[in-house]
């Protein structure tokens, strides 16, 4: 299975700094996950990044983001004498302070001037941390802000079920969202919702699709979907105690629901990522 790194933070700041050297492909980083946002600026050499089946060559890139969750790993490439970047490490809570829907959102690769603004503002954060050890976390909070502020403003998109745009702060959505996203383990339906939010069924069907593009019933199908493959990737638990504890029905309400979305079994997913 694939590791969870909990990301230990430099003192007083939001953020991890990583400063990157590699001389050997015995220094590889194994594939692992976190709920912090990575940020790699490549500098000389050459590594080969694989973010959730896609592999991208360094050279390529001037910036690349590892998005929260996305199981990744780098791989030292033959023939250069080292490899030399910076990566910074975004806490995911502090992200969540400023942007509470994050977990409905992600961030696209830059490029042109955003990939440029990106990377000047990481180079200022490691001369400032490197250089400043005692007011030096003033500067760098200001500027984690800022580079948070470009991710947000030019690089969000939203996932396949998420909020509409307008309705960020539609305070009746969000809170049906966070109310599924914390009880779908349990026995959801739409009376249950309907019930707890006193409102109708076909009312709450009906806001519901209008304000998030798609059912209640799939966005259900899909936050659920989504901790099951969690639990596929990094835990060896069976599929029937994966398919329950995760608030399906049954094993078979499970593997048809996954089979529908991902074209193949729960059992062959686990084999084909592990």
């Amino acid at each position: 299975m694939y590791v969870y790194e909990k990301i230990k933070l430099d003192e007083h700041l939001p953020i991890k700094i990583l400063d990157l050297y590699y001389e050997s492909s015995e220094e590889n980083v194994e594939k692992h996950w976190h709920n912090s946002i990575e940020i790699l600026v490549p500098i000389l050499g050459k590594v080969e990044i694989w973010d959730n089946g896609h592999m991208i060559r360094s050279q390529n890139v001037d910036v690349y983001i590892i998005n929260s969750k996305n199981i990744h790993g780098i791989s030292f490439v033959s023939g250069y004498e080292v490899y030399k970047g910076y990566g910074i490490q975004i806490n995911y809570d502090y992200i969540k302070s400023i942007f509470p829907l994050i977990d409905h959102y992600e961030f696209v690769q830059p490029d042109g001037e955003v990939s440029r603004e990106i990377v000047r503002t990481i180079y200022r954060i490691v001369d400032i941390y490197d250089n400043d050890k005692e007011y030096g976390h003033i500067a760098i909070k200001g500027l984690t802000d800022i580079l948070m502020y470009v991710l947000l403003k030019k690089l969000l998109v939203r996932k396949k079920y998420v909020l509409q745009e307008n309705e960020i702060n539609n305070n009746k959505i969000v809170k049906i969202v966070n109310y599924i996203d914390q009880h779908y383990k349990e026995n959801l339906s739409i009376q249950v919702l309907a019930d707890h939010f006193y409102v109708s069924q076909s009312y709450l069907s009906r806001y519901f699709k209008q304000n998030f593009g798609t059912t209640i019933k799939e966005y259900i199908d899909s936050v659920r979907l989504e901790k099951a493959i969690n639990d596929i990737l990094h835990t060896n638990l069976s599929m029937t105690d994966i398919a329950y504890n995760n608030g399906f029905a049954n094993p078979k309400s499970f593997n048809r629901i996954f089979k529908r979305i991902y074209k193949m079994t729960p059992h062959e997913y686990r084999k084909l990522l592990k």
